[in-house]
């Protein structure tokens, strides 16, 4: 989480991840966040960190902290990694 929180921070101008803001974290800053992620990390690694922001929606939504959006990030659909075989 905190590796592409703190790509999404910058790209918001805030020096630290922790400045981040619900707010600010919204489809098209975690799709930026995930591509700049993925441009000097592993598939694998990129996986990794998609399926933790998505447990963390998952939990924000259930939670009632965060709303639901129609659409998935296409980062998130690009970066998969291949079936098994």
């Amino acid at each position: 989480l905190v590796g592409v929180a703190g790509r999404m921070a910058a790209s918001h101008g805030v020096t630290e991840s922790s400045g981040l803001r619900l707010s600010q974290v919204d489809a098209a800053a975690l799709e930026a966040g995930m591509a700049a992620w993925a441009a000097d990390h592993a598939p694998a690694s990129v996986a990794r960190a998609w399926a933790a922001w998505s447990s963390f929606f998952t939990y924000l939504i259930s939670e009632g902290i965060a709303r639901p959006t129609q659409r998935r990030p296409p980062s998130a659909r690009s970066h998969r990694l291949p079936p098994p075989g």
